[in-house]
């Protein structure tokens, strides 16, 4: 793992791939002779045609030719793209599905996402470090301020769009695990650098 280079009041954080999704749908990535390209292509169209067919009520809050475009969409751009890009784009499709029981799970180090080794909570007061590896534990405790120059409450609320929601608790957990993720944080335009 990197260890994160600590300066004057800001903790700039260099992630490394050992993040842990809490998600609940699982990617079928295609083994075989398929490359890669092929393979993700496989694995967006199972994805659009299987979450239709067997999700109770997928559609509730996400129109069908909505979910069908912006998968289609996805499978266009994912030759271009990373394959943390990809399942960052699929997760912000789950998302708006609007149920907090329909997640996706993806292996970090398989699909290259990051964590950086400091976890966060939300209290009346703000985003606090709740956690923190060993060599950070003088952080726990510390204000979150912004996320590469973005008010702390700004960011927090552009990496909720990856978060399938029923209520505002469920949604503060999830993105309390989301601002230590540089996929998610880049994915939102935002610098992954955390100021305390």
């Amino acid at each position: 793992m990197i260890e994160p280079k600590v300066s004057a009041g800001s903790c700039d954080a260099w992630y490394a791939p050992s993040m842990v999704s809490s998600l609940a749908l699982l990617l079928a990535f295609a083994s075989g002779p398929l490359d890669r390209a092929a393979a993700w292509q496989q694995d967006l169209e199972t994805f659009r045609t299987e979450l239709a067919a067997k999700h109770k009520n997928p559609f509730d809050f996400l129109k069908r030719e909505d979910f069908d475009a912006e998968v289609r969409d996805l499978q266009a751009k994912a030759p271009k793209l990373t394959d943390s890009q990809i399942v960052v784009a699929l997760q912000r499709i789950v998302a708006k599905i609007g149920d907090a029981h329909t997640t996706l799970v993806a292996d970090e180090k398989r699909f290259g996402l990051g964590r950086t080794p400091i976890s966060f909570r939300q209290f009346k007061e703000g985003w606090f470090v709740w956690g923190a590896a060993k060599s950070l534990g003088p952080l726990v405790g510390a204000r979150l301020l912004d996320v590469g120059g973005e008010p702390a409450g700004e960011a927090v609320q552009r990496l909720a769009q990856f978060v399938p929601t029923e209520n505002e608790g469920w949604q503060a957990q999830q993105v309390a695990s989301l601002l230590s993720s540089r996929a998610h944080v880049v994915e939102c335009n935002l610098q992954p650098v955390l100021r305390l």
